[in-house]
């Protein structure tokens, strides 16, 4: 899926990927989606944050921790912040 995001010119097909990579849940996939986030390619950034959060699973833990912990837009950071809690609560 990273490697079809990487190379498509499709803003659906990016889409469909990084809703996909967000649903597999582990901290390798929630890293790529809060990187692309931070990059901010072809305008992505909102829809990120809903598959994020709309996906949101223990597995991510350590890696939300991580980029919390060192995050230093206020807003990801709260975003971050918001989900941890989220997941720690179920």
């Amino acid at each position: 899926m990273a490697r079809i995001f990487n190379t498509s010119d499709d803003r659906e097909t990016k889409d469909v990927c990084l809703r996909s990579i967000a649903q597999v849940g582990t901290d390798e996939a929630c890293e790529f989606v809060l990187d692309v986030m931070r990059s901010n390619t072809g305008g992505f950034g909102s829809k990120e944050r809903q598959f994020l959060q709309d996906n949101a699973q223990e597995r991510m833990l350590s890696a939300l921790s991580r980029n919390y912990e060192h995050e230093p837009d206020k807003d990801l950071r709260r975003f971050l912040g918001g989900l941890l809690e989220t997941i720690r609560k179920t």
